[in-house]
């Protein structure tokens, strides 16, 4: 069985953050025999993010992983990014732009897998989604 690991960059996102994790975690990835693991990058909320995503890994702590910079700084979308490819355990996805965006990569998620699943252990793929606003 292999393994997705899902990277969400995240700063002062507590109106999307709750739906965006369960939504990745809904999505049925049985037929690729993967089992997946979210982590959470928090880039310095200062709104309620923290709260919610640490809450979250607390509860499922075999799925979803919580990260911050030290002293809960902000050091921006690609530094969060970065450190949540490196606490990745699998074949690493994540979408370069907003969590807000989210919502459109999660459609495409079961065809981008098979991008991420022919590439060599180790690799990152981003994901684009092709939807507009």
């Amino acid at each position: 069985t292999s393994r997705l690991s899902v990277i969400i960059p995240a700063y002062n996102e507590e109106r999307f953050i709750a739906a965006l994790v369960e939504k990745v975690l809904a999505v049925d990835l049985s037929a690729f025999r993967m089992t997946r693991q979210v982590i959470v990058v928090d880039d310095g909320s200062r709104d309620g993010s923290s709260a919610l995503a640490r809450r979250f890994a607390a509860d499922d702590t075999g799925r979803i992983r919580y990260l911050e910079h030290p002293g809960h700084e902000n050091r921006g979308m690609s530094a969060s990014r970065n450190l949540g490819l490196r606490a990745a355990l699998g074949v690493k996805c994540y979408d370069d732009t907003s969590p807000r965006r989210w919502r459109f990569v999660l459609v495409q998620l079961p065809s981008a897998i098979d991008s991420c699943d022919v590439q060599p252990k180790g690799q990152d793929h981003a994901l684009h989604p092709e939807l507009a606003e």
